[in-house]
């Protein structure tokens, strides 16, 4: 009996499969198919998805994965969150200080066409039309968006319009003969990789799109500059549609635990203090009547100020405050703020746009090695692209490539204009042994500097030597009728003050305590200019790292110092020596010099030989920028200027 209704229940399984498939033979089975696995379609209803979301959701699986996401955060389940998750990113303004930087930096000078060689038939004149060209259609804004594009959402594409109908054939370059009408920035979302080898890894075109469908539209990839910036392996590529990981997405996380930081502690500085009533709470509630209570706690926290008195019970009431401890907080808000340049690779200085702080902390290091970092996201951004959008140009301008015209990328930097100005000086300097030692002659010296770019004397007369006048500095003047020496600035000259046998100062102003050749630091005084000032003049020896910060400079010592004789000393007690012998109140002057700092401009008269004037009306302040040959701001003098 068992075996023969098992017979049955097959028969019935087979009718009820055959019927399935009687139905969907009925059906139309291409249009079936299509629907669910074929390529994605645009403008054809709502029920026409992409064939991956179509079985992800077919399967379960992929609010399942949602889930996992939104209760586990990003780290739970790395994967591609999709383009509007990665569209709201860029309303969080951290995320777009990490893009929208690199960017800038990527693209604020661009390229710069240069030639690989000479040749004899070398047209000087190709660079300048392309030059023209790229200036005509915005090419460098055009990137500075795309890699935009690449930070939020990991790739973009470029489409070259030529004025063809007819996309899905492959672009003929070599008679684009100035076909080429605009560049078309195109969004990842829009986009879905056509055909592609994903058969035989030992292609080279293994995993590269050969078209591309823009919004249901099968574009050639050779009207299309790719460009993505983290490209992920190859299992991963169809995840990420044949892009990369946006950095926008690898920092979210960590701008997620900043942002709940923050939060974090913005409820417990509203929280940090509890006031606690002590009361009989017995017989409020079970004796007496409870709304007296609860109108007294209401008076007591409506009342809750320092100008207010409150009255209680002095034998069965007492009112005591329970605080917690804010000890370590900033530390873990930092930290937590300092990942987010790091996932970047920005220096935090960079990223939030603050200077850095610290006795002579410049920043400069930070700062090359961002640098290096923006010219290799060029080199792996960029590189291609641009080599390929040359070549195109080159065929719409010329017919053909010069292949001796190639580029390079030019990074924006900072201190640019002073590494300049100390590359020119030690040239200088060089040139002026070598012409002493007799090895060139002044001659060869003035062609050497009209023959370079960067001297700033590149346009000189080679020939038109001017005489050199025997007129020493004593005759600079000579005529004006001058009744003061324009040289007689307070200067600190160190061969007029006493040193001892290894090398620190004498008494007045030295002390080997903390290693500090300015004596004794007062480090309670340090951002407190005008107590510093004060203390000093008290204690009549140390000094105070970090004292005052002035922008275009950065932190200032303010040194005790050595009184000296002539012109000779330099601190504070230098100076208030050189003022009193000129009639003025030496203290009273330097209780002016916080003013003075704040209010004046900084000046670099020495073009970079290691001091900095602070000017205001006619006071001056001179900053020493080193000491011995070590980075370091500290007060030298102060004195009026003369009319």
């Amino acid at each position: 009996m068992m075996k023969r209704n098992s017979v049955r229940q097959k028969q019935n399984l087979l009718k009820v499969s055959w019927k399935a498939l009687k139905d969907l033979v009925n059906k139309d089975v291409n249009k079936t198919i299509r629907k669910a696995y074929g390529v994605p379609l645009t403008n054809a209803g709502e029920d026409v998805k992409l064939a991956m979301d179509n079985a992800l959701e077919a399967s379960g699986h992929f609010n399942a994965i949602r889930n996992v996401v939104a209760s586990g955060g990003i780290d739970a389940y790395p994967q591609f969150l999709g383009y509007s998750y990665l569209s709201g990113l860029q309303q969080n303004g951290f995320i777009r200080a990490g893009v929208e930087g690199l960017a800038d930096d990527m693209t604020a000078k661009f390229i710069e066409l240069i030639r690989t060689s000479d040749t004899e038939n070398n047209d000087d004149d190709k660079i300048d039309k392309i030059n023209e060209f790229l200036n005509k259609f915005q090419i460098k804004e055009l990137f500075n968006k795309a890699a935009a594009l690449n930070g939020y959402f990991g790739g973009c594409l470029i489409f070259i319009d030529t004025g063809d109908d007819d996309l899905l054939s492959a672009l003929d370059e070599k008679s684009l003969n100035h076909s080429i009408k605009s560049f078309v920035l195109v969004e990842p979302i829009n986009t879905y990789p056509g055909r592609y080898n994903s058969t035989n890894p030992l292609s080279p075109n293994y995993f590269i799109p050969d078209t591309w469908f823009v919004l249901g539209q099968e574009v050639h990839a050779s009207r299309l500059l790719y460009l993505a910036a983290d490209e992920v392996s190859m299992l991963l590529k169809p995840a990420y549609n044949f892009y990369g990981i946006a950095p926008a997405q690898i920092a979210a996380d960590s701008v997620s635990h900043f942002i709940k930081d923050r939060e974090a502690v913005s409820r417990l500085l509203h929280k940090y203090s509890l006031l606690v009533f002590k009361t009989d709470m017995g017989s409020a509630l079970y004796n007496g009547n409870p709304e007296e209570l609860y109108s007294r706690v209401k008076v007591l926290a409506d009342f809750r100020d320092n100008d207010s008195v409150i009255i209680i019970d002095k034998e069965d009431e007492d009112i005591i405050t329970v605080t917690t401890s804010m000890a370590g907080i900033t530390d873990v808000v930092r930290l937590s703020l300092e990942l987010m340049p790091i996932m970047f690779r920005q220096p935090l200085t960079k990223f939030l746009g603050i200077s850095p702080g610290g006795m002579n902390a410049t920043g400069e290091s930070d700062e090359n090695n961002w640098n290096e970092y923006v010219l290799s996201q060029c080199e792996k951004q960029f590189r291609k692209p641009v080599k390929r959008l040359l070549e195109l140009i080159q065929y719409n301008l010329f017919g053909e490539v010069d292949e001796n015209i190639d580029f390079i990328f030019k990074v924006q930097s900072s201190n640019d204009e002073s590494k300049e100005v100390n590359n020119n000086k030690i040239k200088a300097d060089t040139y002026v042994q070598l012409v002493t030692s007799g090895v060139i002659s002044p001659e060869e010296a003035r062609k050497a500097l009209a023959e370079d770019e960067k001297s700033g004397f590149n346009s000189i007369d080679i020939d038109a030597v001017p005489e050199i006048s025997d007129t020493g500095n004593e005759d600079l003047f000579g005529g004006l009728s001058l009744d003061w020496d324009p040289f007689a600035y307070d200067e600190f000259d160190e061969s007029k003050v006493h040193r001892k046998h290894n090398g620190q100062f004498g008494s007045g102003g030295s002390s080997s305590e903390n290693n500090e050749p300015f004596g004794k630091a007062y480090n309670e005084y340090s951002g407190k200019p005008k107590e510093a000032i004060e203390y000093l003049i008290k204690k009549k020896n140390g000094h105070v790292p970090n004292a005052i910060y002035k922008e275009g400079i950065g932190d200032i010592d303010i040194v005790w110092g050595e009184a000296g004789t002539g012109k000779g000393g330099y601190g504070l007690s230098h100076i208030i020596r050189r003022r009193n012998e000129e009639g003025y109140n030496g203290e009273e002057f330097v209780k002016q010099l916080p003013d003075i700092i704040n209010n004046g401009k900084v000046i670099d008269r020495d073009k970079g030989l290691g001091r900095l004037y602070v000017l205001n009306n006619n006071k001056e302040v001179a900053i020493r920028l080193t000491w011995d040959n070590k980075e370091r701001n500290w007060l030298v003098s102060a004195y009026i200027l003369k009319p």
